[in-house]
């Protein structure tokens, strides 16, 4: 998407790290030097912050221009980490594994287009987790979502940008997805919409089943609070043994 080759830039600046998130994951007791993968990395902040806690780190992002401002990142905080450009299907490609933990943060997971694309995505992540490995996603709570056809977003203002983030739901399920960004210095305007796939809890679990993990755990936030049907967000903790 065009728009993201502008934003990759200042992406952290409309998305700053929330370093709850570090400690969310510290949470789980993920041994020193294991491997680790992050899934939908953008520009690189959350591997990069793990690998300075000693943990070798892959980040993959559709967009090249967010990988290539990972590996600037990376570099500017002298962290040895691998960034590649590439989709999420295509991970089994990767020779970076096998990974200790699986990151697929930041709703990701709905830009997939079918739920045989999400049990292929599910089966490879668990292809490439170690013995006890776990794997660790988050979305929006699409049941509420789509109960209420409804969602609201906050809008996102920097200095140098406003960001704003709104829903359309089609009459086939999906959802249509608009982005629209302004750049304060020149007015320049753009906006994009994108299809998403609405995921539901008890779809999403019954898949990670079959397929093999075992103890999932889910979350409404980075405190570990239990899930409820109100919330915005559902974090899922799936381990593979």
């Amino acid at each position: 998407m065009q728009i993201y080759d502008t934003l990759a830039p200042h992406y952290s600046e409309i998305f700053p790290l929330p370093f709850i998130r570090i400690n969310f994951i510290s949470s789980f007791s993920i041994p020193a030097d294991s491997r680790i993968l992050d899934i939908g990395c953008a520009t690189g902040e959350l591997a990069i912050e793990l690998a300075k806690k000693n943990y070798s780190v892959t980040g993959i992002d559709k967009n090249k221009t967010m990988i290539s401002l990972a590996k600037i990142n990376a570099k500017k905080e002298n962290v040895s980490t691998s960034f590649f450009a590439m989709d999420m299907l295509a991970l089994s490609s990767l020779d970076t594994g096998p990974y200790n933990l699986v990151l697929c943060l930041g709703n990701t997971l709905p830009h997939l287009e079918s739920y045989a694309d999400v049990r292929t995505f599910f089966t490879k992540v668990f292809s490439s987790l170690a013995s006890s490995g776990l794997f660790i996603f988050q979305i929006l709570n699409y049941d509420n979502i789509m109960s209420k056809k409804k969602i609201t977003f906050p809008m996102k203002e920097t200095e140098n940008f406003i960001f704003e983030r709104t829903y359309t739901f089609r009459e086939d399920e999906k959802i249509d997805f608009q982005i629209y960004l302004k750049e304060k210095k020149n007015n320049n305007e753009l906006a994009e919409t994108t299809c998403l796939l609405p995921l539901y809890k008890d779809k999403l679990i019954t898949i990670l089943l079959q397929i093999g993990f075992r103890h999932i755990e889910t979350f409404s936030d980075y405190n570990r609070a239990p899930d409820y049907p109100a919330e915005f967000a559902t974090i899922y903790v799936a381990k593979k043994k």
